[in-house]
């Protein structure tokens, strides 16, 4: 019988949920401002001397395609998040969480040097970032297995997670201002800075599990380890395995890819979109930019506490709950993607893309906590698997907008989007037709550590 929790508010895992809060606000501040960055970098400045009026060229003279390859570069990264999961069973997900944004952060403090140096070294840079943001991405489910208990875990999961559009909604006007002030390079010392004393802070307080957390009450530890269901495998390529040949494994890959679409097309391509179809400056770009992040900021809890809710509720299974919210939240922004196309006002088109941001935190919350159910045994190395789909996306999208936005007219710009809502109602009727949250018996297939076990009770 399981013990009654301790108070939630005043406990190590809230610690430990605020903590990745800010790390995943870190996260995204540091892949978020190359997007806002890049706008300032390739475009010329003017400033009033006396009375004449100098235009200065660009710092970089990159074109729509250079620019798109850039920024592809970092989701390309994120394809070795499978190491990052092997990784985080091995010694520990908040080990790797916290070494993951340090060097991450270390990278994007010399980035203005590295880039001024040599472009092939900056690209090399930006996707060493997003191998390490990767790993640190495929650690968090292995933090919450340890960490959130069963009945909490949607919860836990939304507050950290929240923390993802907090940090594009701060990086983009924090990053808009220090450009306004200073120059591009501003933003990548703020983002980086700020990751770094972070980590003193996650490195000071957070242990790998609450056993060997010197600060935790015995009364907390004692729930988290009853509410500890969840065992852990080696990393045994049976399990591999049997995760690329399954469907419901495969279902939730496609979902990851299309939320990473819309997810793309918002966070990253937004900056360069308002810059095409307006005139305001690189201030209000900052301003225009984070405000689909800050309407999430809301509603990825409230999702949260829903799911939870529901759940609790018994009002239907796991994996029909999660179809028609994962359905709901697709279809909904693939129409809000439509309107964007289709109309001439911008004010529609931003407000319908902050509408289309906040229900993409539905599929967002799913995405994340259906690895726990699907594969409890081994969500990390489920989780990294998506990552491999989510990967693809966002190197894509930036690299589809670079080639179809030559011009940077609106009209390429619709086409981009009409391209991008088909592609979410795709991913829709994917995942309702094959998606599962129910336990896999693959992922309970015996370790070479679990047969060592069975034979010795046998003995």
């Amino acid at each position: 019988m399981h013990s009654k929790p301790p108070n939630f508010f005043f406990s190590k895992r809230h610690l430990v949920a605020i903590l990745v809060f800010f790390g995943m606000l870190n996260l995204f501040a540091l892949r978020a401002n190359l997007s806002i960055a890049i706008v300032d970098m390739t475009s010329n400045h003017t400033t009033t001397i006396g009375n004449q009026t100098v235009t200065k060229e660009p710092d970089f003279d990159w074109d729509s395609k250079t620019k798109g390859m850039v920024i592809s570069l970092f989701g390309a990264g994120f394809a070795f998040g499978v190491f990052g999961a092997s990784l985080s069973i091995k010694i520990g997900g908040t080990r790797i969480f916290g070494i993951g944004l340090t060097l991450t952060g270390l990278i994007t403090l010399l980035t203005p040097a590295i880039v001024r140096a040599n472009f092939q070294l900056f690209c090399l840079a930006r996707f060493l970032e997003g191998v390490l943001e990767s790993f640190t991405f495929v650690s968090i489910p292995e933090i919450w297995s340890k960490w959130a208990p069963l009945r909490e875990r949607s919860k836990l999961f939304s507050y950290g997670y929240t923390g993802v559009y907090v940090g594009t909604a701060v990086a983009y006007p924090l990053c808009g201002y220090f450009m306004y002030k200073w120059d591009w390079s501003a933003a990548f010392y703020a983002t980086g800075g700020m990751t770094i004393i972070w980590s003193i802070f996650w490195f000071s307080l957070i242990s790998v599990d609450p056993s060997k957390d010197k600060f935790i009450s015995k009364k907390e530890a004692q729930y988290l380890k009853q509410n500890d269901n969840i065992e852990k495998p080696k990393n045994d390529l049976k399990i591999w395995k049997k995760i690329f040949t399954s469907k419901p494994s495969w279902a939730l890959c496609c979902a990851k890819f299309t939320y990473g679409v819309g997810f793309t097309v918002v966070v990253i391509c937004l900056p360069m979109y308002i810059k095409d179809t307006t005139n305001v400056n690189i201030g209000k770009i900052g301003i225009l930019s984070a405000l689909p992040n800050v309407v999430s900021i809301f509603t990825l809890p409230f999702f949260g506490w829903l799911t939870d809710y529901v759940q609790n509720k018994n009002f239907t299974t796991v994996t029909k709950e999660h179809k028609i919210f994962m359905s709901v939240g697709f279809i909904s922004g693939a129409i809000l993607l439509f309107i964007v196309s289709f109309t001439t006002n911008f004010n529609i088109s931003i407000i319908s893309i902050t509408i289309f941001k906040a229900m993409s935190s539905l599929n967002y919350l799913i995405i994340h906590v259906s690895p726990l159910y699907l594969a409890p045994k081994c969500s990390s190395m489920l989780s990294a698997f998506n990552g491999l789909c989510y990967s693809f996306s966002t190197a894509s999208v930036p690299t589809v907008v670079g080639f179809l936005v030559t011009s940077q007219s609106k009209s390429e710009w619709n086409t981009c989007f009409l391209v991008f809502g088909s592609v979410l109602i795709l991913g829709t009727l994917i995942y309702v037709i094959f998606g599962s949250s129910e336990p896999q018996p693959w992922s309970y297939v015996k370790t070479q550590e679990d047969r060592k076990n069975s034979e010795m009770n046998k003995n």
